[in-house]
Formats: structure tokens, sequence, C-alpha cells
């Protein structure tokens, strides 16, 4: 939503715009990823036992990334937005199917190479969801399928959990 809202509406193109576009696309995400949420854990597709250790990275380092965005300023944030928002576009058409491993186990424990990972990318993403604005959902997604091994609906169902706080 916010590269749509910097891009195609004139307003968003004050020196406040991308920050205001931002507010506008959270404020939706926020709504939209509760109900979503609410849908996924009542059929038993949210596996918090996997995502915990992104869960709370990415909550612990949001922070630092919006203030970063601020020091930053709007060019550098509306560009960076934008540019994001193509890699992770082109990422899903050129390899839409994200199944590399065999799906986990729903509620397995965590090994220590998926400790590794899951502290890697839930820091990384936590700073860029809270450095660009966003949710982080897609981002997410990938790390949950590629590498923690989750089937797609339970990755999907974990990322929009975790997306309706960091929105």
């Amino acid at each position: 939503m916010v590269p749509v809202l910097i891009v195609l509406c004139p307003y968003f193109a004050s020196e406040t715009g991308a920050y205001q576009a931002t507010a506008i696309a959270l404020a939706s995400d926020m709504l939209g990823s509760a109900v979503t949420s609410y849908t996924y854990y009542r059929h038993q597709n949210i596996d918090l036992k996997r995502g915990w250790i992104m869960f709370v990275c990415i909550i612990a380092m949001y922070t630092a990334g919006s203030w970063a965005a601020y020091l930053a300023g709007n060019t550098v944030l509306s560009g960076f937005t934008l540019f994001l928002t193509f890699f992770i576009g082109i990422r899903f058409l050129v390899s839409p199917d994200s199944s590399h491993r065999e799906p986990a186990v729903r509620g397995s424990q965590l090994n220590w190479k998926d400790i590794a990972v899951s502290l890697f990318f839930g820091l990384t993403i936590g700073f860029g969801t809270g450095f660009v604005g966003t949710g982080g959902g897609m981002i997410m997604l990938v790390v949950f399928t590629v590498f923690l091994g989750m089937d797609v609906r339970t990755a999907v169902g974990t990322s929009t959990f975790i997306m309706t706080f960091t929105a």
C-alpha cells in the first residue's frame, strides 16, 4: 500500500508524505492482520512454538528500525520501500513455491540451526519492518517456509499473527 500511495497520489509527495502513507498502510494492516489471525487461529494454523523466537526478535527490533527511519528522512524511506517491495515481488514471481524441504511437524521443537536462523532473520526483519514501516509478512513467509519448514497455511497464519503486533 505504501508504494502505491507514494507513487500514485500527489498528496504524499510532500515532505512528510512517506510517513503519512506508512501510517495509513499500517492502520489497515493491523486491522486486517487481526481479523485474519483470528481465522487462522480458529483453524489451528498458527505455530508459535516454531515462530516464538522470530516473534520476540521482531517485536524488539522494530522500534530501533522506526527510530532509524526517522533519522534517515523521507527520500531514503520512500526509495527503500519501493526497492524492497519490488525485490520481494520478483522473488515470488521467479519461485512461487517455497517448499524446499520437508514440512516440519506443527508445534515441534526448534533445533540449534532453526534457532540461529530465527535469531538472524528475526532481528533483521524486525529492524526492516520498523525502518520501512511494514508488517513484514511476506519476508516472514519466506523464512517460515524455506528455512523453518512450515507448510504455507501455517506460515501465513503465523506471520499474520506477528504482523498484528508489528503493524
